[in-house]
């Protein structure tokens, strides 16, 4: 069995480092690997590239578990809930909250309704992998509940708690505490796991004395120097490859840029012409796009709602109300007409005199 380490924010790159790593372990016949997490969490889109490895492997039959060696927080939590077997250190921490843009919950409709599908779908996660009911999840991601090792065995969050007689206490604790105190827990827990990956890398048994270790170390550093020496005109010969490449690059990299981005504005626009998102918050799908285009022309493909139009109903579009007239509207817009009726008579007034002559009844 491997052990792989995500002990970092989760994202693109340590996501893209457990991924390999996880397509490594396959390539060397390993059937069973432990993800180790210690991360407060990060983005959402790359905590789910690292899921979706997870399941594609775990369907072809390798057995992935994960196992919360500090704090599973955010994001780091839900990757937790995906293995085979889900287990904690005694002081390790669960940490399960809203989802939000940069830590800030939106003001905008559209973007809200993005992060209200981004919840229900971690609601039915934790529902789907570990048998919560939805209701007590979705109140305690709006409470930003932390989770003790016993705490998450009885919400059925773990499936067993590894004893390391080190539990601590989180009642009352600022997150800076909490966080120290469970890093430096880590650090007296984890030398036995590094000892046994450098047996394994020195080819020699845990029991070996010093000597033996001494040995087997002088030995791999000899085959070192010897690699070294022998390869060295291949690396000038490469380090000046990579020098032309870089520079070939380097005038590439605008013109790249130019065109994701050209890209993702022709998808915005399309996702905003087909009434999928609002206008208003184009930038920032803009944005999503050129980070990682297909995980957001997925997100946008999922919206089989309008957004934009709903939120026309609920808000007077000042522009549109401008162009028609009292009788277009009736035709068009009757719900707009009655929004603009019950909360700006004046307007409403003003339309019905221009089409009719008289004032209305109020």
């Amino acid at each position: 069995m491997k052990d792989l380490y995500l002990y970092d924010a989760i994202t693109t790159d340590s996501a893209t480092k457990i991924h390999n790593e996880i397509l490594g372990a396959e390539m060397d016949g390993e059937n069973e690997i432990t993800i180790n997490i210690n991360s407060v969490g990060g983005s959402i889109f790359a905590g789910w590239s690292i899921i979706s490895t997870m399941l594609s492997k775990q369907n072809a039959g390798m057995i992935i578990n994960t196992h919360v060696s500090g704090i599973g927080g955010s994001m780091g939590g839900v990757v937790a809930m995906f293995g085979n077997n889900v287990s904690m250190n005694d002081f390790a921490l669960l940490m399960i909250h809203n989802p939000s843009f940069g830590g800030q919950q939106p003001t905008n409709p559209a973007e809200r309704i993005v992060i209200d599908k981004i919840k229900n779908s971690l609601i039915t996660i934790f529902s789907g992998r570990r048998g919560m009911d939805k209701n007590t999840i979705a109140n305690v991601m709006s409470a930003e509940t932390w989770f003790d090792s016993s705490d998450a065995m009885e919400f059925g969050l773990v499936d067993n708690i590894v004893n390391t007689g080190t539990a601590i206490q989180i009642e009352n604790k600022t997150f800076d505490y909490i966080y120290n105190m469970v890093n430096s827990l880590i650090v007296k827990t984890k030398p036995k796991t590094e000892m046994k990956e450098i047996t394994n890398v020195l080819g020699i048994a845990e029991t070996d004395n010093e000597s033996v270790v001494v040995e087997a170390i002088e030995n791999k550093i000899g085959a070192f120097e010897t690699t070294i020496v022998e390869k060295d005109g291949q690396i000038v010969e490469l380090t000046n490859s990579i020098t032309e490449m870089t520079e070939k690059l380097t005038n590439n990299d605008a013109l790249i840029v130019e065109l994701k981005t050209k890209i993702a504005e022709i998808v915005v626009n399309e996702a905003i012409a087909n009434g999928k998102i609002d206008a208003t918050s184009k930038n920032v799908w803009v944005e999503m796009a050129v980070n990682d285009m297909e995980k957001t022309v997925g997100l946008i493909a999922s919206f089989k709602s309008q957004p934009a139009n709903i939120i026309n109903q609920l808000v007077v579009d000042k522009t549109e109300e401008k162009k028609m007239t009292f009788k277009e509207m009736s035709k068009n817009d009757p719900k707009g007409l009655q929004n603009l009726m019950n909360n700006d008579w004046e307007k409403y007034s003003n339309l019905y005199k221009e089409q009719y002559g008289v004032a209305p009844a109020k």
